[in-house]
């Protein structure tokens, strides 16, 4: 089978492999498991666990809503900005809309706003193109389903998931 996810027996690490033809070359992650718990006292001594009130918490709220800050300005520079504030995008037409090709011009957004990203793509059909150098993509193919392919790319750890044209359960 073309994915594999086994424990590591040494160490109890999660291994996962992708092997063509899901994707284009084989592919592999290892997750070592925590050496440490955590507790959430610690998350408190180490600052990262706070307040409402506490002022670094001020940054990771927008000030505004995206939607009012983004009224007014042109549809590309709009989905620049939502690439940017990595916002979810979904796009929807009939068959020969334009959907893949748009999904391809936000790629190429993400390229040039984020180029470190991790970008894995999940299609039945390999149609997206991704200039990212960190770049996987998924194939569904045979008996792996789109949904096993999306399950695999969620331990590759992404920072990005694109999933290509969907036709059935999913």
């Amino acid at each position: 089978p073309p994915i594999r996810e086994p424990e590591l027996p040494m160490n109890g690490a999660r291994f996962e492999a992708l092997v063509p033809p899901i994707v284009r070359r084989p592919v592999f992650a290892i997750r070592m498991r925590p050496r440490k718990i955590f507790t959430l006292d610690d998350y408190e001594c180490a600052g990262i666990l706070t307040q409402k009130d506490d002022p670094l918490n001020s940054g990771r709220r927008d000030k505004k809503g995206f939607i009012e800050s983004v009224q007014g300005l042109r549809h590309a520079e709009i989905i620049r900005m939502a690439v940017a504030a990595r916002k979810n995008i979904l796009t929807v037409g009939a068959t020969g809309a334009g959907k893949t090709t748009l999904a391809n011009a936000v790629l190429d957004a993400v390229a040039k706003v984020n180029p470190a990203d991790r970008v894995v793509t999940v299609e039945d059909t390999i149609e997206l193109r991704c200039a990212v150098k960190n770049y996987v993509d998924l194939r569904a193919i045979g008996n792996v389903s789109l949904d096993a392919c999306v399950r695999a790319c969620l331990r590759l750890r992404p920072t990005r998931i694109v999933v290509g044209e969907v036709r059935g359960p999913e």
